[in-house]
């Protein structure tokens, strides 16, 4: 359970509050995924000097508009509990942060469902809003009739094509953000509403405004939380870089809960966790690169240079990494020339299990020729 929850109440509750949550009894909560936005846009939110106040009770309208179309949904969905992170976690407090951080995961798992705001890009912008067919579906049809409304205003109507067009899932806002990976793979039940389409997904199956989606399974076996090979693994990570991240020391917190989760269903410890890669098969791990890179001038411009960051991880990276898809993988560490001769971490924060930094691992491998490229 999160440590606190928003009561929302019903549809007649105008003041909502914060409550910290009683670990011996677990209450159904909905949880929110959303984008904060920038500064401007992320000024209602849970501080020390706030904290109180919001246990207090703050009123509805208060809230930015995706909180409030989440708090309409969950309240439809006959929840009284929500769950928002700019609320529930004390936002300058690092040591309430590691808490909640280290049991995200949990957090979003044990949602009842997460309602995902895939089109909003801040939280002023709100996702409940009129959709025209015409523009949310490539193939549409103008049919030769049409008639005047009671306002003398002429309405025409328009065919389209649902097959196909409307299970399209449709790259969102949400979907550019790295925090928001593990919200939407950890969760058992997500209502994401888009820009052109609200889809329903859980383990059971998949749900688009226009039906079953039978081309494509959003089924848990193909996630991260049934990974079962090293370029499982390494596919989300890659997908995970390409999204943007406002701090760069939040790229391993961003994906300790994908990490925690992984870790649990296939027995592996925190002690195996090497900051984005596994000591059972680090050798191939610390065979990442950068992506698109085309001016070799620019190579240092896109490290991250913080202090205390594992050089040889691929979290430093400030674009999109990738690994060699030549090189078969058996999990065989005699397929690689490059031994590990140990790696050990060190913990940053306690609480927050899988995220690390150095010392590293020590390696050694044979040494050859290669052929530079004339700078």
């Amino acid at each position: 359970m999160p440590s606190r929850l928003i009561y929302i109440g019903d549809s007649d509750c105008k003041t909502l509050r914060l409550e910290d949550t009683n670990t011996a009894q677990f209450v159904s909560y909905a949880a929110l995924s959303y984008c904060w936005g920038d500064t401007s846009h992320n000024r209602f939110k849970t501080e020390k000097e706030t904290l109180a106040m919001r246990k207090q009770g703050f009123d509805y309208y208060q809230l930015p508009s995706t909180l409030r179309d989440a708090v309409k949904v969950a309240r439809t969905l006959n929840l009284e509990y929500l769950w928002v992170d700019a609320l529930c976690i004390v936002q300058d407090w690092e040591e309430d942060k590691s808490k909640e951080i280290s049991k995200m995961w949990q957090i979003y798992r044990t949602a009842t469902i997460v309602i995902s705001a895939a089109l909003a890009s801040h939280s002023d912008q709100g996702f409940l809003h009129e959709r025209d067919l015409v523009s949310c579906y490539l193939s549409t049809w103008a049919i030769p009739w049409h008639k005047i409304d009671n306002e003398g205003n002429r309405v025409e109507a328009f065919a389209f094509c649902a097959e196909g067009e409307i299970r399209r899932v449709r790259k969102e806002p949400i979907d550019s953000r790295a925090w928001t990976l593990q919200e939407d793979k950890l969760a058992n039940r997500v209502l994401r509403f888009g820009s052109s389409q609200m889809i329903w997904r859980c383990p059971r199956g998949y749900l688009v405004d226009g039906g079953s989606n039978d081309e494509e399974s959003l089924d848990k076996d193909s996630t991260v939380v049934k990974v079962k090979s090293a370029y499982e693994w390494t596919d989300m990570v890659e997908e995970f870089t390409t999204r943007s991240i406002g701090n760069a020391k939040d790229r391993l917190p961003a994906f300790a809960a994908v990490a925690a989760d992984y870790a649990e269903r296939h027995n592996m410890g925190p002690d195996e966790y090497r900051a984005g890669l596994w000591a059972s098969w680090l050798a191939f791990g610390l065979l990442w690169h950068i992506k698109d890179i085309d001016d070799e001038a620019t190579y240092p411009d896109i490290l991250s240079t913080e202090e205390k960051s594992p050089t040889w991880s691929w979290h430093l990276a400030r674009s999109g990494i990738s690994w060699p898809e030549s090189i078969p993988y058996q999990g065989d560490a005699d397929d690689f020339k490059l031994v590990v001769q140990d790696s050990q971490v060190e913990l940053s924060d306690d609480k927050v299990r899988f995220t690390c930094w150095e010392p590293g691992p020590s390696i050694s491998s044979p040494t050859g020729k290669c052929l530079l490229p004339r700078l």
